[in-house]
């Protein structure tokens, strides 16, 4: 988001509200990746009267019926969920440090970074203060989560779900949704890489079976609906129906993710509800395909048997998305998601049940390259994983930093902001290019690089190991490879 996004020359004298994904990772100063430099919050560069951060419909509705009312546009300040500008700070805000140290210093950037991610509990955030220049940036609570019935009602509204009428041309993106459901919201995962906590919240906020179903019959009577339902499902589709089972102690919880290091005792992990809901979607006779296609959270599933069972045996279209995102576990701990083991497990049994049921059912792993915590050393074991167990990724996401998020704090900083620990950060172009040639090992074209990256790393034993399908050209690739002088590493 840019200030030539907002049309304060064609609606002067009008107050401006700006909102959205972007507003809620931009709302502190944060690092840019393709400024490559801190910027200031977006409510700053955008010269808006007031940002909404999260999905912002409870703030929304609270501004529009204050401004109704005929309050002055000034006076709304208060609202949780929204950020705006002062010259003089309120009480009780939490300091951060300003727009000016963070900018200068990564030891600063790191103390703003925790002390906002302290703050980010809706049910007991304070509100937070950071200095742009001679202005006070107030960031108000977050607001609350939405409980079933307000979501109901907001699912209910007569959304077109259409693209934009400013788009012509066809969107591959949109034939992957135009038939799926949103079943709920929020993800307590955690992620570091991840920006979803950060807009939609930690808190599982599900729909009732009830209003699911009706979106069901609306979808069904669509004149392009054949009876397959791309989709069921949110962020983690096995998040559907979870919730905290100790409110108190989710009213002063701190922590990132509910999941990383290990399980909270608190999360209440039953997949009653949610198989539930799949089964009774099953049924409608309109129904031929019910998939599930936004991706799960495998180590849930060692918990969720049932629907486990129903998700292999129904809902995957030969092929499921899951995210190991790497198998080191050096690096699955930077990123705050489970280790190897889990993910062995899960393939384990997701194969043996496939088997039982004579489905032919792959996994379609989801990794990244070049995530802060990774070295060449990682990636390799990482591309041994994937031959010993037979995993082919045809797309990689190199990691690209995103406002906001832990990893791109670290990326920024070279630190862990809660630990102190320095972490490495691949930002030569050299080790990012090998890193991805490494998780795309069985392709030709990624010979040359990973032959590069076995000798800088003094694993010419592993050439036959991984590349000895690819007899043509290696002896050559080789001979190239060893021509070439080590750079040095760096951060």
């Amino acid at each position: 988001m840019r200030s030539s996004l907002i049309p304060q020359g064609a609606f002067k004298g009008l107050p401006t509200v700006v909102g959205g994904i972007e507003a809620s990772l931009r709302r502190l100063a944060h690092y840019d990746y393709w400024d490559n430099k801190v910027r200031r919050s977006v409510l700053v560069d955008s010269k808006a009267d007031l940002l909404l951060f999260g999905m912002a419909e409870t703030a929304l509705v609270a501004l529009a019926k204050r401004m109704l009312a005929g309050e002055a546009f000034d006076n709304i300040t208060g609202l949780r969920g929204t950020a705006y500008l002062a010259k003089t700070a309120p009480d009780n805000a939490v300091i951060l440090p300003s727009f000016e140290a963070v900018s200068s210093s990564t030891d600063a950037y790191n103390k703003a970074f925790k002390i906002a991610s302290d703050e980010k509990n809706p049910f007991s955030g304070k509100t937070l203060l950071q200095e742009h220049g001679k202005r006070q940036l107030v960031i108000n609570p977050p607001a609350a989560p939405l409980d079933e019935e307000q979501l109901d009602r907001i699912y209910a509204l007569p959304f077109t779900k259409l693209p934009h009428p400013s788009y012509k041309a066809a969107i591959p993106a949109y034939a992957q949704i135009k038939f799926s459901i949103t079943s709920h919201r929020g993800c307590c995962g955690g992620c570091a890489f991840c920006a979803i906590t950060h807009h939609q919240g930690k808190t599982i906020q599900s729909r009732s079976e009830q209003s699911v179903q009706e979106e069901l019959e609306r979808l069904s009577l669509h004149p392009d609906f054949r009876g397959t339902v791309t989709d069921v499902g949110g962020p983690t589709a096995n998040m559907y129906g979870m919730r905290c089972s100790n409110p108190e102690a989710q009213a002063s919880c701190r922590r990132e993710s509910c999941l990383y290091p290990h399980i909270c005792k608190h999360l209440d992990t039953r997949d009653d509800r949610a198989v539930d809901l799949l089964r009774r979607l099953r049924k409608n006779p309109a129904v031929k395909h019910l998939f599930v296609a936004s991706g799960i959270r495998f180590d849930l599933l060692n918990r969720q048997p049932d629907y486990f069972a129903d998700l292999v045996k129904h809902h995957v279209g030969g092929l499921l998305k899951v995210a190991p995102e790497s198998t080191s576990p050096k690096v699955t701990n930077v990123m705050r998601k489970p280790g190897p083991k889990v993910f062995e497990q899960f393939l384990q049994k997701f194969r043996e049940q496939s088997l039982n049921l004579g489905k032919k059912q792959a996994v379609v792993p989801y990794f990244i390259s070049s995530h802060p915590g990774c070295t060449l050393k990682d990636m390799i074991e990482v591309a041994l994983f994937l031959k010993e167990h037979n995993l082919r990724v045809e797309q990689v996401q190199e990691f690209t930093p995103t406002p906001g998020s832990l990893a791109t704090c670290i990326y920024h900083t070279g630190r862990d902001p809660f630990s102190g620990e320095l972490i490495h950060v691949p930002l030569n172009p050299n080790e990012r290019r090998q890193q991805k040639a490494l998780l795309l090992w069985h392709l030709p074209e990624s010979r040359k690089d990973v032959l590069a990256a076995l000798r800088q790393c003094d694993r010419e034993d592993l050439i036959t190991t991984l590349l000895g399908h690819q007899k043509q050209g290696i002896k050559q690739a080789t001979s190239q490879a060893r021509k070439q002088p080590k750079r040095p590493r760096k951060r």
